[in-house]
Formats: structure tokens, sequence, C-alpha cells
């Protein structure tokens, strides 16, 4: 039964708005991977109150990849709009939704975001993966000196965060910066001891050069 509900769901993000109250409707089912896959394929769809507001419940799903997935979906549709409940995403109990919040206020470019995040970057609790979270956010909203704090990820005696910081460098550095950002990332690769962080860096080589 899940793997068919899958299978709809990948037919349905394909098709449009008619195909929002179906997501909507599996995006309660009992099973949490159908769950998250109806919110993920919400999130290719044209936006909706409809919709919106199945996002916005899934906020509170059980599953952290839910919550999450909606947390990320609501960054990239109105994140302007949605910034409080961002805000109270930063709270979440699981660090994946709390960092994924973090990266979705990035773009929300409101001046209480950016006092939040700096206030979140200097508190003892906020771990590895929500200081780079915030540094990458806060460069996103234009403070251009936290691109610094950001490429010292890459040197970080956790494998997972040095591959996490390649990828978001690959998605958020801005054009003028690309030649700072591909210096360090030669200089990391070339010493990198694992081969997902080292795969994570070459992609991001890759496809900065090509910008």
């Amino acid at each position: 039964m899940t793997s068919s509900k899958l299978q709809e769901i990948e037919q349905l993000q394909l098709g449009g708005a008619s195909s929002i109250t179906r997501l909507m409707e599996l995006s309660e089912d009992i099973d949490e991977e159908v769950r998250f896959r109806a919110i993920e394929g919400l999130g290719f769809l044209p936006v909706t109150a409809e919709s919106r507001a199945a996002i916005t419940k899934a906020l509170t799903d059980s599953d952290s990849l839910v919550r999450a997935a909606a947390v990320e979906i609501l960054g990239n549709w109105s994140p302007e709009h949605a910034e409080h409940l961002l805000v109270e995403a930063i709270g979440d109990t699981d660090e994946l939704v709390r960092a994924s919040a973090i990266i979705s206020l990035g773009s929300a470019g409101s001046k209480q975001s950016i006092w939040l995040l700096e206030q979140k970057y200097r508190t003892q609790s906020c771990s590895s993966a929500e200081q780079l979270s915030c540094v990458v956010a806060l460069y996103s909203l234009g403070r251009s000196r936290y691109l610094t704090n950001t490429l010292t990820f890459l040197d970080h005696e956790c494998y997972q965060i040095r591959s996490a910081a390649a990828n978001l460098l690959r998605e958020f550095t801005s054009a003028k910066d690309i030649p700072r950002v591909l210096d360090k990332l030669r200089s990391s690769v070339s010493v990198e001891s694992t081969e997902a962080a080292r795969s994570s860096m070459l992609t991001a080589i890759e496809d900065l050069k090509s910008l």
C-alpha cells in the first residue's frame, strides 16, 4: 500500500493545481514516508491557501523529516509571510528542523531575522550544524563578513559538517565571491580524507566554475 501511494505522489507532483487536494489528503497519512513525500510534492505545485495551510500544519507533524520538509518549503514559497512560523521552528526539538528553519530565515530578509540569527549564532547551546546554518543565512541576508565564518566550516573536525558547508556554499555563494570560495574549496579538497566530503567539495567546485 505504501509503495503504491509513493508512486501516486510521483505522478501527482507533476499534475498541477488539480493534484493539491489529493496530496493534502496524503500529507495526513498514517505512514511517515507517505506524509513526507506528499509534503515534498506540494512544494512542486502552485501555492494556494489550501496548500499553505497543509504545509503549516505539517510543522507540528510527529516526524522530524516531515517538519523539516515543511520548513524548507515555507522558506522557498514566501519566507517574509512565514517568518513567525520559521522563528518558532528554530526552537524545534530536532536539530535538522532547527537548521532548516535557520536557512529558510536567510531568505526572509528582515531586520528581525538578522538580529535573531546573530543572537542564535552566539549562544553556547548552538550546535555546529546550527552555527553553519546561521552564518550561511546571515551571509545570504547581505552580511558579507559571515562568508569568512562559513569558509572555516570546510575545516571542521566532522566530515558531515564539511560536506554540508560545501553544499551550502554551492547554493548560496554570490557571483562576486566565487573566486574566493573556489580557492578555499580547492585547498580543502586537496587534504580531505573522506569520500563523502570530498565529493561534496568537488561538486561545489564544478558548479561554481560553471557560473
